[in-house]
């Protein structure tokens, strides 16, 4: 049951018992014929009135309900599509990415099949140069340590001669 129709229902229910206790008082007061009987036909009248407001507003009420029930579940359906039709198009968007990440990678690795002989062809000339590199090194170090202690026994030669010339001179 709604609850409006529980409060109309009660709202009814207490005019019902005004009326019955007005109609106790004149049959009790026992003042007659005439005043009893508008008495009964109002009490009938306004407990049909009151009976058809509490259905009426109970029917208004539940239809209002239903009414807004189908109007917010109508609001979370077109959300719902909304939430579908984005997704759809995400999920398109990444099938189209998908494609073209595909398609980078297969272009690479037919560059890696064509690269690959030339860089084990370039690994080996790299290894020769190295070598011939190093060889090279090893060459220019023992020529330059050579030509550095010829360098150095010339310079002492020299200092020993010109020691030799200044204590010469100084005897004099």
């Amino acid at each position: 049951m709604d609850v409006d129709f529980i409060i109309q229902l009660f709202s009814g229910f207490a005019a019902f018992m005004t009326l019955a206790a007005a109609f106790y008082k004149s049959v009790k007061a026992n003042t007659g014929g005439y005043r009893t009987l508008v008495l009964i036909i109002g009490l009938c009248i306004v407990s049909i009135i009151m009976a058809a407001v509490a259905v009426y507003f109970s029917a208004v009420g539940r239809n209002k309900t239903v009414k807004g029930h189908i109007l917010e579940q109508k609001k979370e359906l077109y959300e719902i599509n909304e939430s579908i039709s984005k997704l759809q198009r995400y999920i398109e968007e990444q099938d189209i990415l998908f494609s073209q990440a595909k398609e980078t990678i297969s272009q690479l690795e037919e560059r890696k099949h064509e690269l690959t002989p030339l860089i084990e062809t370039d690994d080996k000339t790299i290894d020769i140069v190295a070598k011939i590199h190093e060889k090279d090194l090893s060459d220019r170090m023992l020529r330059e340590r050579l030509i550095g202690s010829f360098i150095g026994i010339i310079g002492l030669v020299l200092i020993m001669v010109f020691a030799n010339v200044i204590s010469s001179y100084l005897k004099k």
